[in-house]
């Protein structure tokens, strides 16, 4: 009898947690997912919930967060916390960072130092706190997202057009998507195109410093076929 009613006790507490974590807009398989990483422990899910309502993580996007950040479950919050608490220090303001982590939960998966790393790659270009906190708010990913080896790459080649390192940090704080763009998929077939174009390499710095958008568009489906491009102005000598 009491221990039918030992399991009884703990059946209804696990029907209660999974309604809890329903309201809190996780699908079956999140629930299933997030489960499976604490071991089974759903009060220490219930806890990471709270705390992620407390940096403004909206419900809609909880269950995409604790799926996305794989080694978030196995973080203690003071780990979490410092994390965060950096993240405000460089910036990013407090009210920003439930935004941020929705959109690239991976950010929670990081260790400080690997933050730090992330973090001054992009002030050693000469970003300051504001540049750098909105360029993160805008694009997320721009932090957590790529791997270092993948960012160095990009930087070195948007150098071969002869930026300088200070007109890189300008160019990704007002576009980060940038980091987002594959260099043999996009950026080689554009700077083809440009050559085409009979648009040259001091033309297309030109073009990085004062429309760097142009390198986020597709190029067979967006400017080829419309002619986005008008070349007077890139041809300047």
């Amino acid at each position: 009898m009491i221990r039918t009613e030992i399991v009884s006790s703990l059946v209804l507490k696990q029907y209660i947690y999974f309604r809890w974590f329903k309201h809190n807009s996780l699908t079956y398989p999140q629930i299933a997912k997030v489960v499976c990483s604490c071991s089974g422990d759903l009060e220490k899910v219930r806890r990471m919930l709270k705390w992620l309502r407390s940096i403004y993580v909206k419900g809609v996007f909880l269950g995409r967060v604790l799926a996305k950040g794989e080694s978030l479950m196995s973080r203690s919050f003071e780990e979490l916390e410092e994390i965060t608490g950096y993240l405000e220090c460089c910036g990013v303001r407090r009210d920003w960072i439930g935004h941020v982590v929705s959109r690239c939960p991976q950010l929670l998966n990081l260790s400080l130092d690997e933050l730090e790393t992330r973090v001054r790659f992009y002030t050693d270009m000469g970003m300051n706190e504001n540049d750098f906190g909105t360029m993160v708010y805008d694009y997320p990913k721009v932090l957590g997202f790529f791997s270092l080896e993948e960012m160095n790459s990009k930087v070195q080649y948007l150098k071969e057009f002869g930026l300088s390192t200070e007109e890189l940090g300008k160019m990704l704080a007002y576009k980060p998507q940038l980091m987002a763009c594959s260099i043999e998929e996009r950026w080689k077939p554009l700077v083809k195109y440009l050559y085409h174009l009979n648009i040259s390499r001091d033309g297309m710095k030109r073009m990085l410093v004062v429309q760097p958008t142009i390198f986020c568009l597709d190029l067979e489906t967006v400017i080829a076929p419309k002619g986005t491009i008008s070349t007077g102005y890139w041809c300047e000598e």
